[in-house]
């Protein structure tokens, strides 16, 4: 094993070698290292275009399952670090964590989206993000497959993917 490689990197590699094979499962469906290396790199498409080159903090405000996962790699393929923000916790709670930790951006989904930290900026996940028809709106560039973003980062394509963002005040 090659420990020069960064987790998305060694995820990336077995994707490739059994892309059929299952890599996740939760209560809703089951994904394969392919389905797995599609959503996160389509993800981390999305967040480098919402936040730009460079590190950030990203907190996932997500329910346990198969989106988390999708989450923390598309996080560190966008070159960014990810904090966690567990929505069974008091609210109070997850806005001292977010606050904290100055998170850059909250990624949360549908059911997550109104008890989101205030004072961040809200990228909501819808689950058309996934869709093959959208999959065309997202453009993933080829070097986030495998490698990590550097400064010379591409720039983002025009079209936009089925997710919403808020900015709210404190």
């Amino acid at each position: 094993m090659n420990t020069e490689l960064c987790l998305h990197q060694l995820f990336a590699r077995q994707a490739a070698h059994q892309p059929d094979a299952p890599a996740v499962r939760d209560d809703k469906e089951e994904l394969s290292y392919r389905q797995l290396e599609e959503r996160s790199s389509r993800l981390a498409a999305l967040l480098t275009r919402e936040i730009g080159s460079g590190p950030a903090r990203i907190g996932l405000h997500l329910r346990r399952g198969n989106a988390v996962v999708v989450a923390i790699l598309a996080v560190l393929k966008a070159g960014c670090a990810y904090v966690p923000l567990d929505p069974t916790y008091p609210a109070e709670r997850v806005q001292y964590m977010a606050d904290d930790a100055a998170v850059d951006l909250v990624l949360t989904d549908a059911d997550g989206a109104a008890a989101a930290p205030a004072g961040h900026r809200v990228l909501t996940i819808d689950s058309a993000l996934w869709t093959e028809e959208t999959a065309a709106l997202v453009e993933v560039p080829r070097w986030q497959r495998s490698h990590p973003p550097t400064s010379s980062t591409p720039p983002a394509p025009a079209a936009r993917p089925r997710a919403s963002r808020s900015h709210t005040a404190m």
